[in-house]
């Protein structure tokens, strides 16, 4: 991106520019710890005296540990996604 474009954004464009690249970011470094966890999943298995899982290993932030949505985060993120539909239509119609 030029100096130029970046002058030309608008905070918005920004914010939406920023944060697909923090995204991409976390998602490297959720690999790298993934990597991590299964190295030592696989050095630890044969001596585990009970089945062990790779999240016994490690549990990081970004696990669900088998928590279900309650129903008003399933409404929220079905309104969110409705929501992003509806711009992705608006955008492709050219408004």
């Amino acid at each position: 991106m030029s100096i130029d474009d970046f002058r030309r954004l608008t905070p918005g464009e920004f914010d939406a520019i920023y944060g697909e690249w923090r995204a991409g970011q976390d998602s490297i470094i959720h690999g790298e710890w993934e990597r991590c966890r299964w190295i030592c999943y696989f050095i630890l298995k044969p001596y585990a005296k009970k089945t062990l899982k790779p999240t016994d290993i490690f549990s990081f932030n970004w696990d669900n540990h088998g928590r279900k949505m309650t129903k008003e985060e399933r409404e929220a993120e079905k309104k969110e996604f409705e929501r992003l539909k509806e711009l992705w239509k608006d955008e492709e119609s050219g408004i």
